[in-house]
């Protein structure tokens, strides 16, 4: 599964990867033949379908599809103005890390976050210091919903957000 693959584009809710009643994690490659159910965890039996799900917003699920049709070549155009796959997933890196040093660092990025997270509420959540692909589904989740606040955007718009946002290259230095 992709990094930014965080929830079900069938359902519009949030995937999980751990047992609500255990916390282990999902192992669906280790069923045993005495066990052969996905819909149960593999080390308690806790039934799977019982966890309540959490809806995704429908512009993280758009961005999601997004990603997942550009991998296949199958977009009509790229984020951020870029011009190909490559270019748009090197603008998204450099994104989720002013997102990232946004969320640790606030007091420079105050301005920014205040526009980008107006509707997100990040208080409630602990940030990992761990790569992007490494953190946890909720962890990631939050992290591209306050990305599709700026993907959806021209350069030309983000370009006067930064600068309404005090932020210039010395922000990240």
């Amino acid at each position: 599964r992709f990094a930014w693959v965080t929830s079900c584009d069938k359902h519009g809710c949030l995937l999980s990867s751990n047992c609500p009643n255990c916390s282990s994690f999902f192992t669906p490659h280790l069923v045993k033949y005495n066990r052969p159910y996905l819909s149960r965890c593999n080390q308690c039996n806790y039934p799977l379908y019982k966890k309540k799900a959490y809806s995704a917003s429908n512009a993280t699920v758009a961005l999601q599809l997004h990603l997942n049709d550009s991998i296949k070549k199958q977009v009509d155009y790229y984020l951020l103005d870029t011009q190909n796959t490559n270019e748009q997933f090197e603008a998204l890196s450099v994104l989720i890390t002013m997102i990232l040093r946004a969320i640790k660092s606030p007091i420079p990025f105050k301005k920014l976050l205040a526009k980008i997270t107006a509707d997100i509420n990040i208080t409630k959540l602990k940030f990992s210091n761990s790569p992007f692909q490494f953190r946890g589904i909720q962890e990631r989740y939050t992290i591209l919903n306050i990305l599709t606040n700026i993907v959806f955007m021209t350069s030309n718009e983000l370009t006067n957000l930064l600068i309404s946002s005090n932020i210039s290259k010395n922000s990240f230095l």
